[in-house]
């Protein structure tokens, strides 16, 4: 079984919720454990951690054995060895990042559904609609070319 590295930028890595659930008990644990397993490859994440504070970002890349960190989201976005974008920094500015991640990658589903989501919550119907639309649309898109791919 061949072994691929996916490199996932994770904006609010120094938060609680982020550095226990999403790292440590997740990204973390799976990556110490030598990947998952995904038709015939192990796909092993290879986090980039993202936030507004270097000594605490430090800090967490230390505990967890994490190479790569940045107080710089534009340079991550940009980042082509990272093209998963996860964002668990504070709800008040996710429509803000997640328009950002989705710029840098237009087919990012999970960023136009997320940012729906978070349109929704603070009362945009009219925007959180044309996410899920769009978002609906990438899918179909790129579930179109999973299947030209394997066929």
């Amino acid at each position: 079984m061949s072994t691929h590295t996916l490199g996932i930028i994770v904006n609010g890595a120094t938060g609680r919720i982020c550095s226990t659930q999403h790292l440590k008990n997740s990204l973390i644990a799976m990556r110490d454990e030598g990947g998952l397993a995904v038709g015939d490859k192990q796909v092993v994440p290879r986090p980039l951690l993202v936030g507004r504070d270097a000594a605490r970002l430090a800090e967490v890349a230390r505990t967890y054995g994490v190479a790569d960190w940045t107080t710089d989201l534009d340079a991550a976005l940009a980042n082509p060895a990272f093209p998963v974008f996860f964002d668990a920094a504070a709800s008040g500015g996710r429509v803000a990042v997640l328009t950002k991640a989705i710029a840098a990658d237009a087919s990012c589903v999970e960023g136009y559904a997320s940012r729906g989501i978070s349109r929704e919550a603070l009362g945009d119907v009219d925007g959180a609609r044309a996410d899920y639309a769009k978002s609906i649309e990438v899918e179909v898109k790129a579930g179109i070319a999973r299947h030209l791919a394997e066929t």
